[in-house]
């Protein structure tokens, strides 16, 4: 486990850190998406209620007026009292709560899809009035009521909400923000140009089965994230307003794409490798840094972190410098100018320590001793004034060393070649980066030019289209590009069912002349990015 990065202490009050801080885990606490329908119910009146999208909501009722608003009365106390949890995804979904004559008893039955579950009754203790209440815990989705009584007749929902809700259409339709609020986590230290961090992605546990959606946000900030804690509340806490985050998106990974073992690399100042637990790369151009470091920040949705490796860019200077230093003292000596004595090289310089001996290398790898050049005079001038016969050198200078130098030379030969081992690494990771990136240019270019060329064609796709559009969305979307009328947004959105309105969407998407390139941006735009490859 690294030792070397952390997640910063500093993060949403939805997330939980552990494992000393080396584990970051999506725990939702808080969702502020509470809401209220705005009249209470009369005695015998139905209440129809109708989800569209993906996500997980709490419907129950409160005898405590919401539409009164105070200091300390706010949408998230008012004593609601909790009767259904509906999960659903991408389904269109109705629940139908009724309070019998005598306000004693509420039934709700719910449809999911074309699934209909019996019709269930909770008792009423007080004879007050009923508000219905809303608590979306998370994911994307709008809701909508009516009564059964006029079902043309829309209702509306009390301007007293959680922050996390924004109310459209003179309050008559409630829309959830973010799929999860204050769920940011960031690490304790700056990624540098050739670091590499990897981390463990893994889904939480939801009713002892792995979470199904699940997603995870990689983004990136060139100062410290601490400073938000002034800048953007809403990253960290739930209950302030959310507004336009400052931290740049690099990539957000899916439910197989946020399982396993996650790698990033800041390769250069404008450049940041990704690699995906389904070992799909890919790189991101990303505007140029002013220093030499940015700091990962993450947003999870259903998913718990944990860093397993970091390999700062020092740990490789260090071997690389090693090897440089290696190479340089295995050079031969300059023997310019002197004798070789009994087989050995003299040097006037010694590179281990003055008037010491030390060893070196030449080209037929034989082990040659080196001998200080004035070391050899003195000793020779001893031996022609005391007229004794001359010594040879390993007599002069002794033999003890010499056990001693070769022990450092195999020292020296180990560090080198673990030098060279650790550039060679490096080298051939560059090189791997460097040709995944030309293939992903080659790729993305090939594909942009195909794209510009042709028209959507989901013809082939069209009875999966159908299971999987999100349509109000994009329906929306494409009625503010002003690319349909209102009579087909009309048309579209008055279906009964989801497959009705995916089957008119399409159709009115076929008789459009929009390119792929058009449709790709407008499918990225309301999330729904996974289908691209469909049209």
């Amino acid at each position: 486990m690294s030792k070397l990065m952390k997640f910063s202490s500093m993060c949403g009050e939805n997330i939980k850190l552990c494992n000393s801080l080396t584990t970051a885990e999506w725990n939702l606490k808080t969702s502020s998406g509470r809401l209220y329908i705005k009249d209470p119910l009369s005695p015998g009146q139905t209440v129809k209620l109708l989800f569209q999208g993906s996500g997980h909501c709490n419907v129950g009722y409160t005898t405590n007026d919401p539409n009164i608003s105070s200091s300390t009365t706010t949408a998230a106390c008012m004593g609601a009292i909790e009767l259904k949890r509906l999960q659903f995804h991408k389904q269109y979904s109705i629940l139908e709560m009724t309070l019998n004559k005598n306000k004693k008893e509420i039934s709700a039955s719910f449809r999911l899809g074309d699934q209909e579950t019996k019709e269930e009754r909770f008792k009423l203790s007080p004879k007050k009035p009923v508000w219905v209440s809303l608590d979306i815990r998370h994911g994307i989705m709008e809701v909508k009521a009516q009564t059964l009584d006029s079902p043309e007749k829309r209702v509306q929902f009390s301007c007293n909400h959680g922050k996390n809700v924004k109310l459209e259409e003179h309050s008559t339709i409630a829309k959830s923000l973010t799929v999860s609020p204050a769920t940011t986590c960031f690490l304790d230290k700056p990624l540098n140009i050739g670091d590499i961090l990897q981390f463990q992605c893994s889904p939480i546990q939801d009713q002892g089965r792995p979470a199904h959606i699940r997603s995870l946000k990689v983004q990136i900030f060139e100062k410290n994230p601490k400073c938000l804690a002034k800048e953007c509340k809403c990253l960290f806490d739930a209950s302030e307003g959310q507004i336009r985050s400052p931290v740049t998106m690099i990539q957000e990974l899916d439910r197989k794409e946020s399982n396993g073992t996650i790698n990033l690399c800041l390769v250069s100042p404008t450049l940041l490798e990704c690699r995906t637990a389904t070992n799909k790369n890919s790189s991101h151009d990303i505007k140029r840094i002013s220093s030499d470091c940015l700091w990962v920040v993450l947003e999870l949705f259903r998913v718990a972190v944990t860093i397993t490796q970091y390999k700062p860019k020092t740990t490789e200077d260090k071997h690389a410098n090693a090897t440089e230093s290696a190479i340089k003292q295995c050079k031969p000596p300059d023997c310019n100018g002197m004798d070789v004595v009994d087989g050995v090289i003299p040097t006037p310089v010694n590179e281990l320590a003055e008037n010491t001996a030390s060893f070196s290398i030449n080209d037929d790898t034989s082990l040659k001793r080196v001998v200080n050049y004035s070391e050899y005079s003195r000793c020779e001038s001893m031996n022609q004034r005391t007229n004794q016969p001359r010594r040879s050198t390993s007599q002069m200078l002794g033999t003890t060393d010499l056990g001693q130098g070769r022990t450092g030379l195999e020292g020296r030969f180990a560090e080198l070649e673990r030098g060279h081992k650790e550039l060679h690494e490096q080298v051939d990771r560059l090189n791997n980066m460097l040709h995944c990136r030309n293939q992903i240019d080659a790729k993305n270019k090939m594909t942009m030019n195909v794209s510009i060329e042709r028209k959507i064609n989901f013809r082939s796709h069209f009875t999966t289209l159908v299971k999987d559009i999100d349509c109000m969305p994009l329906l929306d979307k494409l009625f503010e590009q002003n690319m349909i009328s209102q009579v087909d947004y009309d048309g579209t959105a008055q279906q009964n069912t989801s497959i009705d309105r995916n089957r008119t969407l399409l159709r009115l998407l076929n008789q459009k002349n929009i390119t792929k390139v058009t449709m790709d941006r407008i499918l990225d735009s309301v999330e729904q990015g996974h289908l691209k490859d469909k049209f």
